[in-house]
């Protein structure tokens, strides 16, 4: 460490033939920058509208409540909630509750899922977004294994836990709309903490 507590990076370059102009070359490619997490760009698309969800059947899972639709199909474990929709098991919401300490959410899920810097700065986008009356952080995987799924969540958290809401949606590149296999949207929109 240096002056001031900042980090010092010692870097040692050397050529065959001691080439001092090489050297300057190589270390002119180095960039630094404050930020230890990278920061990709927001997601750029049209969401799509949250459902009405009056009529939906309230649930309760440890510390949250959600609402699912009439003839979703519900099942409910120690922190995991699956619901299904009857037309496919394609139109599915996995809700999980994680331990959460606070700071930053895409912090969190970068570690959780654990995502090299590479990946998150080539396939993953985070958004910040308001879900009806809830705020969540919008994590869209665009490439490769990270497109939907497990790595494509919808984040919301409290002072001691995070929901994670999973599913499969898919982008159209050339008009720039989503249109999601499930209505996590939705779901997300309904979640309370109760604790």
């Amino acid at each position: 460490f240096g002056e001031n507590g900042k980090l010092l990076y010692s870097l040692g370059v050397s050529t065959v033939d001691g080439d001092m102009e090489s050297k300057n070359q190589i270390l002119s490619t180095f960039k630094f920058t404050e930020s230890a997490t990278p920061v990709p760009s927001p997601i750029s698309y049209i969401r799509p509208p949250i459902s009405d969800t009056s009529s939906w059947k309230l649930y309760t899972l440890k510390n949250i409540q959600f609402k699912a639709p009439q003839n979703a199909r519900v099942s409910i474990t120690d922190n995991d909630a699956v619901i299904t929709l009857p037309e496919s098991v394609m139109w599915s919401a996995n809700i999980m509750l994680r331990t959460y300490d606070g700071g930053s959410r895409r912090a969190w899920w970068i570690k959780d899922i654990g995502a090299t810097s590479n990946e998150v700065s080539k396939y993953l986008k985070f958004q910040d977004v308001m879900l009806g009356n809830v705020q969540a952080l919008d994590v869209f995987g665009d490439g490769g294994w990270w497109q939907g799924g497990y790595a494509s969540p919808i984040l919301i958290a409290n002072n001691n836990t995070i929901v994670a809401i999973h599913g499969g949606r898919v982008l159209n590149p050339e008009t720039g709309v989503m249109s999601r296999y499930i209505f996590s949207d939705s779901v997300a929109s309904t979640i309370q903490f109760i604790q």
